[in-house]
């Protein structure tokens, strides 16, 4: 099994899994030919609820409808193989997660109806940018003692719900700022949309030849793009900065780019460097303990956004590749001068 490794942060149980993420064709319904974006149909089944109210003579029914998902979703919860659907459903059912955070997923997220709408549209932008990119029709809610919020598996992808329960839920008291204001119902499109178009796209420099500013280029492009995907929304939003993070990487711009070319960090090629400027985090301390997390994705949307004014001519799927964000020319060529 091909596998890419795709981390989110989120809540934990068990604490940290690293949840491998299969890079072939995602397979269903909404395929565009042309170049118009339309949205297209997407529902969230909540296998959350399936799961836990299903009776133990309707298991062979479950397994026949949703067979595939479950022995996906039992490998991730799992890793066991053997393990029957009647066994997985009944542990899943009873397992710590879902009666931790079950009933507050209920009452909290009861219909979805808006978050599938968004979804949809991006959906449709995806395709209307990427013609060989079919995308799934169904996306499946579960609870999950995970930290990642999005998981891709095979053809599948699984949202934990219990990750998007408001930046106020009492089960995230303990958590950061940073962490919990990405926490809203509100994200929960942007997250599933990131982690496609990562998983279709991703960061592809060699280990030994991937820089700093090759990093920030790639996370800038992955921003731009799901701009381009969610129209009206802002950057701010998509980097889930407060309105006084975002003041401050506005009015820093220009001394941000002085620290990261004055000390020679664009070229670095230790991914420690490139880690501390592109992660989320309550700051960028590499930089300015000021600085907000994820100030490098920050300096490489603007990258992006000043050579795409500067070369309209370009298609999105071109910044996603690594002929554009590992070229030391993009820069160059961007006219980004703060």
């Amino acid at each position: 099994m091909n596998v890419l490794k795709f981390r989110y942060e989120s809540v934990s149980i068990r604490g940290i899994l690293i949840i491998y993420v299969c890079i072939l064709p995602l397979l269903a319904s909404c395929v565009r030919h042309d170049a118009k974006a339309m949205p297209c149909d997407v529902s969230i089944v909540r296998l959350d609820s399936i799961v836990r109210n299903v009776d133990t003579e309707e298991v062979g029914v479950l397994d026949n409808e949703y067979g595939k998902v479950l022995n996906r979703l039992r490998y991730l919860m799992t890793g066991d193989t053997l393990l029957s659907t009647d066994g997985f459903v009944r542990s899943y059912a009873s397992s710590q997660a879902v009666r931790v955070f079950g009933p507050d997923v209920r009452r909290i997220l009861p219909d979805l109806s808006e978050e599938e709408r968004q979804i949809g549209i991006a959906f449709g932008h995806l395709a209307a940018m990427d013609s060989t990119l079919i995308l799934p029709d169904k996306i499946y809610g579960v609870v999950t003692p995970y930290s990642q919020s999005v998981m891709l598996i095979d053809s599948i992808i699984f949202v934990g719900l219990n990750h998007y329960l408001g930046a106020d839920y009492a089960g995230y008291e303990g958590f950061e700022n940073y962490k919990r204001i990405r926490k809203v119902p509100q994200r929960m499109a942007y997250d599933v949309v990131e982690a496609l178009v990562r998983s279709r796209y991703p960061y592809g420099v060699p280990y030994d030849k991937a820089t700093a500013l090759s990093r920030m280029q790639y996370e800038g492009a992955i921003l731009y793009v799901m701009k381009h995907c969610f129209p009206g929304i802002t950057y701010q939003e998509l980097l889930g900065y407060s309105d006084s993070e975002m003041t401050w990487a506005e009015d820093n711009e220009r001394r941000i780019w002085q620290e990261l070319a004055g000390r020679e960090l664009l070229y670095s090629t230790d991914p420690s460097v490139s880690a501390k400027l592109v992660n989320p985090s309550a700051n960028t301390n590499i930089i300015n303990p000021s600085a907000p997390g994820m100030t490098g994705r920050y300096v490489g949307y603007r990258i992006v956004e000043k050579y795409v004014e500067n070369h309209p001519e370009i298609h999105l799927t071109e910044l996603l590749r690594p002929a554009f964000y590992s070229s030391a020319e993009t820069l160059k060529n961007s006219g980004y001068r703060p």
